[in-house]
């Protein structure tokens, strides 16, 4: 038995919840899988996971050997890395979760330059809005602030909420100059649960609150900013989400004084620091274009 391969199989299974997910993560066969389970289960002399039709949970055992398995792989990453392995060496598949708007505003066009700094990874984008990353992301992007205690999160930019309209729509409908004059306007307006989120805004130490009647609302940002560009009214939006539009003139700030208020952008990852090298080198890679596009957005 590879006691090695066997325990970062083992991981594997246990934060994906799966032995078919492991397999396609490890691109190996999910009998194989299973076999290198049980051998490591055999080796010590107790179940570590139990299996059911439906899922695979951690008994008592397997939640403390995993712990440290986790703890020892991680060291052997940084111990490979100490010697001096480039990120550019760095080979496999990556997952990255990105919210949509997020993802087509900085991440897509950027594809090719990953693809040639690190010509060994293979790059899969999951555009999401889900609060959380699924177990089988090795990254994920994220708004706001990050609560989950299995999760490591690394703040890299502030992001906020603008608004934002068509010329053409503010040609034919002069912009207001208070949040109140927005009633006279057709506003498109964000699904959430619970119905259409409000529209914050703040200024000093002044913050207002409204929750109008919408002339139309989407569960899509890149529905909402498409109808908003085409001059269905105004909308509010994240500023890091409209940077292309806002750049090229096709949206236009309104109330520019009245933001919505700082919200973090982060980076996260589980608890787990399996293959190091190769999500670090995707950490680095997505930081530095969230930065560069804050910087794009600040110099509008």
């Amino acid at each position: 038995m590879d006691q090695l391969r066997c325990m970062r199989t083992f991981t594997r299974v246990a934060e994906l919840g799966s032995f078919t997910k492991a397999a396609e993560a490890l691109a190996i066969s999910r009998a194989v899988v299973s076999t290198q389970v049980a051998e490591l289960e055999a080796h010590l002399g107790c179940q570590l996971l139990q299996r059911t039709t439906r899922r695979v949970a951690l008994t008592v055992d397997g939640t403390h050997y995993l712990t440290q398995c986790q703890r020892l792989l991680a060291e052997l990453e940084a111990a490979d890395e100490a010697m001096g392995v480039s990120p550019a060496a760095a080979h496999g598949r990556l997952r990255i979760g990105t919210p949509a708007a997020l993802g087509r505003s900085w991440l897509v066009g950027a594809l090719p330059e990953f693809a040639t700094r690190y010509p060994g990874l293979h790059l899969e984008v999951v555009l999401n809005d889900e609060a959380q990353p699924p177990a089988d992301m090795d990254l994920a992007v994220r708004v706001g602030a990050v609560r989950d205690p299995s999760l490591l999160a690394r703040r890299i930019v502030g992001t906020r909420i603008v608004t934002c309209a068509s010329p053409a729509y503010l040609r034919a409908h002069p912009a207001p100059v208070e949040p109140a004059g927005l009633a006279v306007h057709r506003l498109v307006g964000f699904i959430e649960r619970g119905g259409a989120r409000p529209l914050v805004f703040q200024r000093a130490a002044q913050r207002r609150r409204l929750s109008p009647s919408f002339a139309m609302a989407f569960d899509s940002v890149d529905a909402q900013m498409e109808a908003t560009v085409r001059g269905a009214g105004i909308t509010q939006v994240l500023d890091l989400c409209a940077a292309t539009e806002l750049a090229s003139g096709a949206l236009e700030l309104v109330l520019p004084e009245w933001s919505g208020g700082a919200v973090p952008l982060s980076i996260v990852r589980r608890g787990s620091s399996r293959e190091a090298l190769k999500v670090q080198a995707l950490a680095d890679f997505t930081s530095e274009l969230l930065l560069d596009c804050r910087r794009q957005v600040d110099s509008l």
